[in-house]
């Protein structure tokens, strides 16, 4: 089965190592430390998604949304944050991106963003967050947006599999703990989802 390919851009190697050690074994990864070489990557080839640092010298993550909006395709952008620029990233996704992951990075969540950006990605649906235009309740409004949209990605994934999380964990390209630890985080028990024994 071909393995849905992923960019990685942050101006810190030490950033870009975590993410392969996090994605490597459910999805093909590239990374670059250089936004530039990014926007030039995007250009020549087609990812499923491209998770960018906000904040870059040269180049930010504005910049390499806006690469990936002009190429017009499918791929998902989702924008990695320290806390002092999540409103960075809150507009980034009012300007396109799918989604984003905060610093210090925690693997289950950075898992659980991409497993959802993908999904999104095959149905061709945004789950837009259904906020106003008022800037101080915008953020607000995307958290509890992000947290229905993972809530379900999990009840839609745990059904599928019938509350077999190994299972569950291979089809959402997740570390079985990994998955453990977010269905516990969001409330997603898998015995809820097991059939009934005859």
């Amino acid at each position: 089965m071909t393995r849905s390919s992923v960019l990685v851009v942050d101006d810190k190697q030490a950033v870009t190592e975590l993410m392969m050690t996090i994605l490597r074994d459910g999805y093909d990864v590239t990374s670059t430390c250089d936004a530039r070489e990014a926007m030039e990557l995007i250009e020549r080839r087609e990812f499923a998604v491209v998770l960018t640092d906000v904040r870059m010298p040269g180049a930010s993550g504005f910049d390499v949304l806006a690469a990936v909006r002009r190429r017009g395709t499918a791929t998902r952008v989702v924008m990695m944050t320290g806390f002092a620029s999540v409103p960075d990233a809150v507009r980034a996704m009012r300007e396109g991106a799918f989604d984003y992951v905060a610093k210090p990075l925690d693997a289950p969540e950075v898992q659980l963003v991409v497993a959802r950006a993908l999904e999104d990605r095959v149905l061709g649906a945004r789950q837009e967050p259904q906020a106003t235009a008022v800037d101080v309740r915008f953020h607000e409004a995307v958290l509890a947006a992000r947290h229905r949209a993972s809530r379900n990605y999990l009840v839609a994934l745990m059904k599928q599999s019938g509350g077999n999380v190994t299972r569950a964990a291979r089809q959402a390209g997740m570390a079985r703990e990994s998955l453990h630890r977010v269905l516990k985080q969001y409330g997603v028990r898998s015995e809820d989802f097991k059939p009934p024994e005859a």
